[in-house]
């Protein structure tokens, strides 16, 4: 196609497609009305977001997943084939994905998001001991002496709901880590992430309801299902019953002897034990949410695309396992730019340097939500700005946040407006429309280079971590002094104006990477890549593999 038409009539997919929160009744008339301004306003699609109602929100009617609610997503498919708009499937009823409306839990409160716990006892040998323990599952029960740090693995004395051991001579601190259900903080509860079946059976009442009812509207009209933070934001210590044996069949060691590692330090291992831990949850998370959803996306001609929360922090580890893994199925990696404006920016290139490694070519960014009032005026220059700066950061889809079905000021509780309804940007958003269509279906094209590698110091991120956090530290920032990767990007983009791709210490192991004459190479099908300069970042834990391969990278020239 002749480039010059290309850049004056882009194509349709690569327009702005906001997220529409549907915080009031849908009707027939205010679905095209608002679907006619959406489009008058240059949007070539549009993400409609079911709300719950709870709290001081006002939610969706008709009732998620009710017949008269999808008679109404019918009308809307409808008016989007009119009008030649896309529309991207919002997976559930508000955020985080991962309630199905509250059917989930309704149906199957065995498949809930669930917690881990440590209590302790103190006791002085020889006595007996013996405690009641509620929980779903005991995953390790450990007895420590206060003077020698000896470790006794005591789980195998839990038996019917009682843990009864006869202690040694000697004062010891006795601990037990029982998995519990645990809280909600939405409208309703959240599934398991971390367990597939229970993820299969939200796909169920969820994505297999879309299939059925709009099935032959998939690949034309609906190309993509949005999911929205899966992960661990306010369940830092999310666990399941699966955990030890997925950790056995990782690393090839009974984990229960050192869970008190999740709390404290057990001695010289805990470094170590502590990246087993925390690479088993980022697997387990991997293989659960992402996977089931892409999956079913691949099977029906679909991609997925969404994000985990704090896909930006300085640290996965309480906040989504492990960015690089998350995004292993993912047909659409997405980094969520939230909060303000540059919130989190030295992280958003963490999510391209994930798309960059599976070979994927398109980034998305969910962008503007929550840029609030009192931390800056959003208006035309902002949108543009802050869009500018993602460019660079290696997005190349757009999915602003976002149109509200009703704009009444008191009903938006996540500014800024972005839509026709907000008349200080309104006249200017059909330019902006076609500004972001424009650089998408340039920045789609190719493939990106960058030949200055930085290290994401996973392993020390993992080893600093831990679930004892007296100072009540943000989660996502919990990290070590020395961790400086986020910096290091800082200065490299804005300093230096130099692109850059992190590289994850795990993944430069295999054999995609490769190294000759000095350079390390990313050998993938597309967007292959060539480094002549990598940094190693600030960081006291690194496995002895990883170094090894970079000091081959190093004597290599």
């Amino acid at each position: 196609m002749n480039m010059d038409l290309l850049f004056k009539n882009p194509p349709r997919d690569t327009g702005p497609m906001p997220l529409w929160h549907i915080n009031a009744e849908m009707t027939t008339e205010g679905l095209r009305r608002q679907m006619r301004d959406a489009h008058d306003a240059g949007f070539t699609g549009v993400t409609p977001l079911p709300m719950a109602t709870y709290k001081h929100k006002v939610g969706t009617t008709p009732p998620f997943l009710s017949p008269d609610y999808f008679d109404r997503y019918q009308d809307l498919i409808d008016i989007a084939v009119e009008l030649e708009m896309e529309v991207i499937v919002y997976d559930d009823n508000d955020f985080p994905s991962g309630m199905a409306g509250g059917e989930l839990a309704k149906r199957f409160p065995e498949h809930t998001l669930k917690r881990l716990d440590m209590l302790e006892a103190e006791v002085r040998g020889p006595a007996p001991f013996s405690q009641p323990i509620e929980a779903i599952q005991l995953m390790a029960a450990v007895a420590i002496h206060a003077e020698t740090g000896e470790r006794i693995e005591i789980s195998d004395h839990f038996q019917n709901g009682v843990l009864a051991w006869e202690v040694p001579e000697g004062s010891w601190r006795i601990f037990w880590f029982p998995l519990v259900q645990d809280r909600w903080v939405k409208a309703y509860p959240l599934v398991d992430y971390l367990d597939p079946a229970a993820v299969r059976e939200w796909v169920r009442l969820t994505y297999d309801q879309y299939a059925e009812k709009f099935g032959s509207h998939f690949g034309t009209t609906i190309k993509k299902f949005f999911f929205d933070d899966v992960g661990f934001w306010q369940h830092p210590r999310a666990w399941t019953g699966r955990f030890n044996q997925v950790f056995e069949e990782m690393h090839g060691m009974d984990p229960r002897p050192v869970y008190p590692a999740l709390w404290f330090d057990i001695g010289p291992e805990t470094a170590s034990v502590r990246n087993a831990f925390h690479a088993t949850r980022a697997e387990l998370l991997a293989e659960g949410f992402p996977k089931q959803v892409a999956e079913w996306c691949g099977r029906h001609g679909l991609q997925s695309t969404g994000h985990p929360p704090g896909n930006y922090d300085p640290s996965p580890i309480d906040m989504n396992g492990d960015i690089f893994k998350f995004y292993r199925y993912t047909q659409m990696p997405l980094v969520d730019i939230i909060i303000k404006y540059q919130f989190g920016q030295h992280g958003h290139k963490l999510i391209s340097s994930a798309a960059e490694f599976y070979d994927r070519p398109i980034v998305a960014t969910e962008i503007y939500g929550a840029f609030r009032e009192r931390d800056q005026h959003v208006d035309t220059r902002m949108l543009y700005r802050a869009m500018f700066e993602t460019f660079a950061r290696g997005a190349n889809f757009v999915i602003p946040h976002g149109m509200w079905y009703d704009p009444d000021p008191e009903k938006v509780y996540i500014p800024p407006l972005i839509s026709a309804y907000n008349e200080e940007i309104a006249e200017d958003l059909p330019a902006y429309s076609t500004f972001v269509s424009r650089c998408c279906s340039l920045l789609q094209g190719g493939r990106r280079v960058s030949d200055i590698g930085v290290l994401y110091p996973f392993e020390e991120l993992a080893g600093a971590f831990s679930f004892h956090n007296p100072d009540k530290i943000r989660q996502g920032f919990f990290i070590s002094p020395e961790t400086d990767y986020q910096t290091i990007s800082g200065i490299l983009t804005n300093e230096l104006r130099r692109d850059f791709t992190f590289l994850h210490p795990e993944l430069i192991l295999e054999e995609k990477y490769s190294i000759e004459n000095g350079t390390l190479t990313l050998n993938n099908e597309e967007n292959f890549q060539t480094y002549s300069v990598l940094f190693l970042t600030g960081c006291n834990v690194i496995s002895v593999k990883a170094l090894e391969k970079l000091r081959a990278f190093y004597l290599s020239g």
